[in-house]
């Protein structure tokens, strides 16, 4: 069993980097969300999960995920995490405004 803080930190990494097809390798086909990653997105499986995950890159594209804490236990860890990105504008005529946003987020996982 992989340590739950280096899976974690590995996650984020695919994430960060953009490129989600190692994504398989630190989460189960059968993944389940209390709260999917994108209001819209489907739910309930790694497919799912990696089209909630390609929504939010897209809109976000300099997305990047950091930890600030980590907190684990068995096969369970916790994180505080801080998001930072800048919004893509939908439309031209928001184009000149683009919004950069910070957001911190809790986020826990089950190996």
């Amino acid at each position: 069993m992989t340590d739950p803080k280096t899976a974690l930190r590995r996650f984020l990494a695919i994430v960060n980097s953009h490129d989600l097809a190692e994504l398989d390798t630190v989460v189960a086909e059968d993944v389940t969300e209390s709260g999917p990653v994108v209001v819209d997105a489907p739910t309930g499986g790694l497919a799912a999960f990696r089209i909630g995950w390609t929504q939010m890159l897209t809109a976000f594209p300099d997305l990047r995920v950091d930890v600030d804490a980590l907190l684990a236990e068995d096969d369970r860890v916790a994180a505080t995490v801080t998001l930072t990105a800048t919004n893509t504008p939908a439309t031209t005529a928001e184009a000149s405004r683009p919004a950069k946003a910070e957001r911190g987020a809790v986020s826990s996982w089950r190996g």
